[in-house]
Protein backbone atom coordinates (compact mmCIF):
# COMPACT_ATOMS: atom_id res chain seq x y z
CA UNK A 1 0.00 0.00 0.00
CA UNK A 2 1.61 3.23 -1.01
CA UNK A 3 0.98 6.35 1.07
CA UNK A 4 -1.27 8.82 0.13
CA UNK A 5 1.13 11.47 0.74
CA UNK A 6 3.05 10.13 -2.27
CA UNK A 7 1.00 9.67 -4.63
CA UNK A 8 -1.38 12.84 -4.22
CA UNK A 9 -0.88 15.37 -6.44
CA UNK A 10 -1.10 19.36 -5.36
CA UNK A 11 -1.23 22.56 -7.71
CA UNK A 12 -1.47 23.93 -9.90
CA UNK A 13 0.88 26.42 -8.41
CA UNK A 14 -0.07 29.73 -10.02
CA UNK A 15 1.98 33.47 -8.21
CA UNK A 16 -0.63 34.92 -5.86
CA UNK A 17 -2.80 32.30 -5.45
CA UNK A 18 -3.60 30.79 -2.08
CA UNK A 19 -3.85 27.08 -2.09
CA UNK A 20 -3.69 24.34 0.81
CA UNK A 21 -0.87 21.96 0.67
CA UNK A 22 0.31 19.41 3.66
CA UNK A 23 3.13 21.31 5.84
CA UNK A 24 5.91 19.68 4.61
CA UNK A 25 5.73 20.25 0.74
CA UNK A 26 5.09 24.08 2.21
CA UNK A 27 8.30 24.30 3.93
CA UNK A 28 9.89 22.61 1.50
CA UNK A 29 8.68 25.10 -0.97
CA UNK A 30 9.34 28.01 1.18
CA UNK A 31 12.87 26.78 2.06
CA UNK A 32 13.37 27.15 -1.54
CA UNK A 33 12.03 30.70 -1.70
CA UNK A 34 8.50 29.82 -3.84
CA UNK A 35 6.16 30.57 -1.29
CA UNK A 36 4.84 32.54 1.73
CA UNK A 37 3.14 30.04 4.34
CA UNK A 38 -0.36 31.14 5.72
CA UNK A 39 -1.18 28.97 9.02
CA UNK A 40 -4.33 27.63 9.96
CA UNK A 41 -6.37 29.91 11.43
CA UNK A 42 -6.14 27.90 14.95
CA UNK A 43 -2.32 28.89 15.33
CA UNK A 44 -3.54 32.31 15.24
CA UNK A 45 -2.51 33.85 18.97
CA UNK A 46 -6.06 35.09 19.79
CA UNK A 47 -7.02 31.97 19.14
CA UNK A 48 -4.48 29.86 20.92
CA UNK A 49 -4.64 32.26 24.04
CA UNK A 50 -9.04 31.96 24.55
CA UNK A 51 -8.64 28.06 24.22
CA UNK A 52 -5.63 28.05 26.97
CA UNK A 53 -8.31 30.36 29.04
CA UNK A 54 -11.06 27.77 28.23
CA UNK A 55 -8.60 25.21 29.34
CA UNK A 56 -7.61 26.35 32.60
CA UNK A 57 -10.99 27.09 33.60
CA UNK A 58 -12.94 23.87 32.54
CA UNK A 59 -12.07 21.46 35.04
CA UNK A 60 -13.75 18.31 33.65
CA UNK A 61 -13.33 18.59 30.03
CA UNK A 62 -10.22 18.80 27.60
CA UNK A 63 -10.99 21.44 24.96
CA UNK A 64 -11.30 20.56 21.33
CA UNK A 65 -7.72 21.29 19.44
CA UNK A 66 -6.10 19.65 16.28
CA UNK A 67 -4.90 16.26 16.74
CA UNK A 68 -1.58 16.88 16.50
CA UNK A 69 -1.60 20.57 17.50
CA UNK A 70 2.00 20.28 19.56
CA UNK A 71 4.19 18.47 16.42
CA UNK A 72 2.61 21.19 14.24
CA UNK A 73 3.22 23.90 16.85
CA UNK A 74 7.29 22.50 17.37
CA UNK A 75 7.73 22.33 13.55
CA UNK A 76 6.06 26.07 12.96
CA UNK A 77 7.96 27.27 16.02
CA UNK A 78 11.37 25.89 14.22
CA UNK A 79 11.20 26.62 10.86
CA UNK A 80 8.75 29.36 10.51
CA UNK A 81 10.23 31.80 13.04
CA UNK A 82 10.55 35.07 10.97
CA UNK A 83 6.95 34.65 10.21
CA UNK A 84 5.71 34.94 13.39
CA UNK A 85 5.54 38.25 14.87
CA UNK A 86 4.31 37.01 17.91
CA UNK A 87 6.27 33.77 18.34
CA UNK A 88 7.19 33.97 22.12
CA UNK A 89 3.52 34.31 23.25
CA UNK A 90 2.34 32.13 20.82
CA UNK A 91 4.65 29.29 22.79
CA UNK A 92 3.65 30.23 25.97
CA UNK A 93 -0.18 29.48 25.49
CA UNK A 94 0.84 26.21 23.99
CA UNK A 95 3.00 25.34 26.33
CA UNK A 96 0.84 26.29 28.98
CA UNK A 97 -2.25 24.24 27.16
CA UNK A 98 -0.13 21.24 27.12
CA UNK A 99 0.78 21.19 30.77
CA UNK A 100 -3.02 21.96 31.98
CA UNK A 101 -4.27 18.76 29.85
CA UNK A 102 -1.65 16.61 31.29
CA UNK A 103 -2.65 17.64 34.47
CA UNK A 104 -6.21 16.61 33.80
CA UNK A 105 -5.47 13.22 32.38
CA UNK A 106 -3.23 12.48 35.26
CA UNK A 107 -6.28 14.11 37.63
CA UNK A 108 -8.84 11.51 35.43
CA UNK A 109 -5.62 8.63 36.27
CA UNK A 110 -5.76 9.37 39.95
CA UNK A 111 -9.55 9.52 40.51
CA UNK A 112 -9.99 6.07 38.17
CA UNK A 113 -7.58 4.72 40.65
CA UNK A 114 -9.37 5.96 43.81
CA UNK A 115 -13.08 5.09 42.21
CA UNK A 116 -14.80 3.40 39.94
CA UNK A 117 -14.86 4.05 35.94
CA UNK A 118 -18.92 5.43 35.64
CA UNK A 119 -18.92 7.61 38.21
CA UNK A 120 -15.63 9.48 36.96
CA UNK A 121 -17.46 9.20 33.38
CA UNK A 122 -20.51 10.65 34.77
CA UNK A 123 -18.63 13.85 35.51
CA UNK A 124 -18.09 14.63 32.26
CA UNK A 125 -14.19 13.61 32.04
CA UNK A 126 -13.79 12.14 28.21
CA UNK A 127 -10.94 10.96 26.49
CA UNK A 128 -12.69 11.23 23.11
CA UNK A 129 -12.34 13.24 20.16
CA UNK A 130 -10.77 15.91 21.98
CA UNK A 131 -7.34 14.29 22.76
CA UNK A 132 -4.60 15.27 20.82
CA UNK A 133 -1.75 12.72 19.99
CA UNK A 134 0.66 13.67 22.18
CA UNK A 135 -1.54 12.48 25.23
CA UNK A 136 -2.78 9.33 23.52
CA UNK A 137 0.77 8.79 23.66
CA UNK A 138 1.28 9.09 27.47
CA UNK A 139 -1.56 7.19 27.71
CA UNK A 140 -0.69 4.54 26.11
CA UNK A 141 2.75 4.04 28.10
CA UNK A 142 0.83 4.27 31.34
CA UNK A 143 -2.15 1.65 30.28
CA UNK A 144 0.56 -0.44 28.67
CA UNK A 145 2.48 -0.71 32.30
CA UNK A 146 -0.47 -1.06 34.03
CA UNK A 147 -1.72 -4.07 31.96
CA UNK A 148 1.67 -5.73 32.47
CA UNK A 149 1.76 -4.92 36.55
CA UNK A 150 -2.07 -6.64 36.21
CA UNK A 151 -0.56 -9.72 34.58
CA UNK A 152 2.32 -10.41 36.79
CA UNK A 153 -0.27 -10.32 39.99
CA UNK A 154 -2.95 -12.04 38.47
CA UNK A 155 -1.17 -14.92 36.17
CA UNK A 156 -1.11 -18.48 38.17
CA UNK A 157 1.80 -18.93 39.75
CA UNK A 158 2.58 -21.99 37.49
CA UNK A 159 2.64 -19.97 34.73
CA UNK A 160 4.66 -17.83 35.69
CA UNK A 161 7.04 -20.86 36.63
CA UNK A 162 6.98 -21.51 33.01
Amino acid sequence: MIPSLLCSQFGPFHPNVTINVPLWLALALKKRGSCTIILQPWFQTDKVGRCCMREKHDKNKLQLVPFHYVETAHTVSKYLKEDMPQEVELQSYLDDIISVRQNKIRELFCQLTRTDVDSVLAKGHKLNQETSGLELNMIRSFVCSSMDSLNTFFLEPEVIEN
